[in-house]
Parts: structure tokens; sequence; C-alpha cells
């Protein structure tokens, strides 16, 4: 038996960071009801790389939806109709949590509350992913983890110190919510499983990034010291960077990291400057440059895989940095089934991915492919609400259903 395995998740957020989250409870076992809507369609499901060049723009087309939507099936709901508050009140009364990425204010003005949901359903649990919660000046705001990442404090230590903060790449907080979304949901149901009480979460996204910036918030509050951008330096670490290679024809590079003292006399060795064996981390560090030059002129000479052979076998660490063909190809995500090739109702089939961790009781490979849009709206109004034709036919005229 999967751990979610009972569990009905209505799920009304959209594009990366509330997805992931659901994701992962839908392929433990949980049903996952994605509510869409025409007049606010989720990004995802017309952006990144589409199955058809010419209609990239298409519904169905978006690669990245049918993975990020994995397990889940889909319900056209347009919430703006004010008869889809009671569709949305008997959804809630059949499920075991509510998940949504609305702004502060939205589900209060069409009357679905937490409150609300709660009356129908007190042990519901509900939970909202938004970029600064619901409380607060700013939680009126919508917005991407981009903004999340320079709002924790990520662009200040990203980058060049002689160039703009960089930050890191794309909607970064939107990589880093869902695990903890997920991780205060299963508390949320350890807690209901106890006690019976269903519980109201608001989670802010912006601020859970913080939690991975807890090194650099102590060093400035207990040192004084205030951390910034140092390029692929790192103060703790020398040698640190990225080195090209492949004779500097191809966009080839490797990255390499150099821990400790042990692991510096074993990269010195390896690339013939004995001589500097026996240079300790702040002597590393204050001939960088010159350590840098050294090992890019070994680098430029060999492949990536003749690299991380040979600075492997010495300890040392170090791998290639991968581009997406290359990802897709390396054989310890191969190994691992990282990515699953899954059924899809258009393309014949399409790849989803799994997570990075497998539990040796309970097998959390996808099977299914994210929702045709809509695709389900007639089983669950009808087989899990128990609309009958009718009602469904009067939801129609009325907008509801999309």
């Amino acid at each position: 038996m999967s751990p979610f395995e009972g569990l009905t998740v209505l799920d009304f957020t959209w594009v990366y960071a509330g997805p992931f989250a659901t994701r992962m409870l839908g392929y433990y076992g949980a049903r996952v009801i994605r509510v869409e809507s025409q007049t606010r369609p989720d990004q995802v499901r017309t952006s990144g790389l589409s199955r058809d060049p010419e209609d990239p723009e298409g519904q169905e087309n978006s690669q990245q939806w049918h993975s990020i939507n994995a397990h889940k099936e889909s319900l056209q709901l347009n919430l703006k109709a004010p008869e889809a508050r009671q569709v949305v009140l008997d959804l809630a009364a059949k499920s075991d949590i509510v998940v949504n990425a609305f702004s502060a204010g939205v589900l209060d003005r069409v009357g679905l509350s937490p409150a609300e949901l709660l009356e129908v359903n007190p042990s519901l649990i509900v939970c909202s992913t938004t970029l600064f919660g619901q409380t607060g000046p700013l939680s009126p705001i919508p917005g991407f983890g981009n903004m999340g990442a320079a709002t924790g404090g990520y662009y200040e230590l990203t980058g060049w110190a002689d160039r703009l903060p960089a930050g890191p790449f794309l909607a970064y907080t939107d990589a880093t919510s869902p695990r903890l979304t997920a991780a205060l949901l299963m508390a949320a149901l350890d807690h209901r499983q106890r006690t019976g009480k269903g519980m109201v979460l608001d989670f802010s996204q912006a601020e859970g990034g913080i939690h991975f910036l807890t090194e650099a918030i102590l060093d400035q509050e207990v040192n004084g010291y205030a951390q910034t951008r140092i390029g692929n330096a790192d103060r703790w670490m020398a040698p640190h960077s990225v080195y090209q290679c492949a004779n500097l024809q191809d966009d080839k590079w490797v990255a390499i990291a150099c821990e400790n003292d042990d692991q510096w006399v074993s990269l010195a060795t390896t690339v013939g400057c004995v001589d500097l064996a026996n240079l300790g981390l702040t002597q590393r560090q204050e001939r960088e440059e010159e350590l840098d030059d050294i090992l890019q002129s070994w680098c430029s000479s060999k492949s990536p895989s003749e690299i991380m052979t040979s600075l492997q076998n010495a300890g040392v660490p170090v791998h290639q940095v991968q581009n997406s063909p290359e990802i897709a190809s390396d054989d310890q995500l191969i190994h691992r089934d990282h990515f699953v090739e899954v059924p899809h109702a258009v393309y014949e089939s399409t790849w989803v991915e799994q997570y990075g961790f497998r539990f040796s009781r309970s097998d959390g490979t996808p099977n299914r492919s994210g929702p045709l849009w809509g695709e389900h709206t007639f089983e669950i109004l009808n087989d899990l609400l128990g609309y009958d034709g009718d009602e469904i036919a009067d939801l129609v005229i009325a907008g509801v259903l999309e």
C-alpha cells in the first residue's frame, strides 16, 4: 500500500511550486484533482519545450506540463462563476487536503475562505503556498520564485563581485518550496491522524527559502560578516571553480571542488605541480588565480570523462558540467530510472521525472502523464460528487464548466 493511498487532494496551485508538491503525493498514492480554468490557464500549459513546434502554445503540447502534473486528474472549473462555489464546497467535503496558490483575500472574495471550507469538512487540511504568505503588507502581491530568491537574499550571494547580482537560475524558491510544502502537509496529516482535526497552513515561499541561507544569516548575526558574491570561489575550499576542456573547442566544462589539504595533495600530484602540494588553504586562496590557470591548462587538452576518471580515482571531487542531453543520457540517472516514459493520450508517450529519493516499501515510479485539459471533469462530478446529467448540464449553462 502506498503511503498516501486513499487520500484526495484538491489542487488549486499552478506553475511550479505547488504542483511539484502535490505531484509528490500523487506519485505515492493520493488522488490529486488539478482544478484548471480557461479564464486563468496555467502558464506551464503553453510554455517550455513544445511537442509540436508548429503549435508551441497548444494546450496539450507542453512537455513540462505533462511531467510537472503527472499522476493528476484535471477538472475545468471557472471560479468566477457564482455557481462554482458550491462545487468546490462539495469537493472539499470529499477531500483530505486543499492546496491553493492564490494571493491573500482571493478565496475569501468568492466565499471559499479556509473557515468556510472547514465548516463543510472539519478534518480538512487547507494549505496556502504563496510568495509572501497570507498576512502582512506584501501578502497581496503575486509573484514568482525569482522574486522570492531576491527577497530572501540569494541574489546578493550569487554572481561575481565586479558585476550586478546574477541570482540562481530561474524561479529558485519554486525549487526549494515544494519539499517544504510536502513536509508541512505530512505533518498536518500526522496531526489529524492523532487528533481527528484539520488545520490551516500558511506557507510563504520567500520565508521558506531563507531557511537554506541559515549559514549566511548566522555569519552576519554572530560574526558581523556580510557574505556576498564571489563568483565560483568558496570561502572554505580552494581551488573551487569550473574549467573548460576538450581543447576549448566545445562548450565542455568540469567543476572541481578541493575540500581539504589531502585532496589538494592528490590534485596537485595528478596535474603535475607537486612543488605546490604543501600549500595550505590560506595560501591556496592567496594564489587561487595562479592555481586556476594551472588547472585550466591541464584540463584544456582532455575530455570531461578523462578528467573525471583521473581525479575521481585520486579522491578529488569533480564532475562534468552537464547540459540537458547529457543529463538525459547520464548513466547514474538511467540506473535509478530518474526519467520514466509513460503513456500520453495525444503523443502515445511522454517523459516524466522521479524525485531524488526511493522508499524500500513503496514504489513511487510514475505511470501516468499529466492530464489533458478537463480530461476527468465528468468522472469527478459524476462519480466522486454524485452529480447527475441534469446537474452537470446546469453547470455548463452557468459557465462553471468551460
